[in-house]
């Protein structure tokens, strides 16, 4: 429980006392990925990592293909390095 709201991953896989969240989501627009950011870091407070896999379905791929630019992967490694969330998105 957090802010009185229950929060599940998708999946949860625990080995060797290592608990992962996975997180699952699809969509073509901004608010789609979004709303996956918001609860990988619900997740961490309880998993050691959580992975967040989004599939982009939009014609153009273009949240696919921003993972290129600087911004994305500053906020990438940032999300890896301080909380432990793994972003992919296919």
């Amino acid at each position: 429980m957090m802010f009185g709201v229950q929060h599940r991953p998708d999946m949860e896989v625990k080995f060797k006392g290592i608990k992962i969240a996975i997180e699952v989501k699809k969509g073509e627009q901004g608010n789609d990925i979004r709303s996956g950011f918001g609860q990988c870091l619900m997740y961490q407070s309880y998993y050691d990592f959580t992975l967040y896999l989004f599939v982009d379905t939009s014609k153009d791929k273009r949240l696919l293909s921003s993972m290129t630019g600087e911004k994305e992967k500053k906020l990438m490694d940032s999300l890896w390095s301080n909380y432990n969330v793994m972003v992919n998105i296919v």
